[in-house]
């Protein structure tokens, strides 16, 4: 309990009732050399008065360019404003969209994983596939050129143990994601 102290008998004792609380302020500064009260409005010595802002004083600013952005918004997809302010989200390009990628829940380690597919997005290319063992750093696995058909088939050497993440970039723009857990 905040503000309430144990006595030797254990029964809680408010602040009101412990001995320093009852001093008067003579008393309690001539032990401790400073009053327990605040002072009063007329021995205050003059200060300015305090402002009193609403907001902080980076809100402002930040009200100004969320308006700015959505105003952007508001502009046609051609107008000559928009390139310079384009930011790169996943909604703006229906061309660059992710996919699951099915792979086999484990494979054995040393084996080669051949992925197929075809992508009907573009008619040229290269097919390239990366990946993250156990969550390290990108690396690329395999790459190859879209076939006339525009299929593409990558083997994925299996060349450590552990979960490898696999995505895989089309010519498209396009993106599919799997993983698949490396055993011995």
């Amino acid at each position: 309990m905040h503000g309430a102290a144990a006595r030797a008998d254990g029964v809680l004792v408010g602040w009101r009732e412990r001995d320093w609380a009852r001093f008067t302020d003579a008393e309690f500064d001539a032990i401790y050399g400073r009053s327990p009260r605040p002072v009063s409005a007329q021995h205050r010595t003059w200060a300015p008065p305090r402002s009193r802002t609403l907001l902080a004083p980076g809100a402002g600013l930040a009200v100004v360019v969320s308006a700015v952005v959505l105003l952007a918004g508001q502009f046609p997809r051609t107008h000559p404003l928009l390139p310079a302010l384009r930011i790169g989200t996943p909604s703006q390009s229906s061309t660059q969209r992710q996919f699951p990628l099915n792979l086999p829940t484990s494979a054995p380690y040393g084996s080669t994983l051949t992925v197929n597919g075809a992508d009907n997005g573009a008619a040229s290319g290269e097919v390239v596939a990366v990946g993250r063992w156990n969550g390290g750093p990108p690396t690329t696995l395999a790459t190859t050129a879209l076939a006339a058909d525009r299929s593409w088939s990558l083997p994925i050497p299996m060349s450590q143990q552990g979960t490898l993440a696999v995505t895989i970039e089309l010519p498209s723009g396009s993106t599919l994601v799997g993983s698949v857990l490396v055993q011995p």
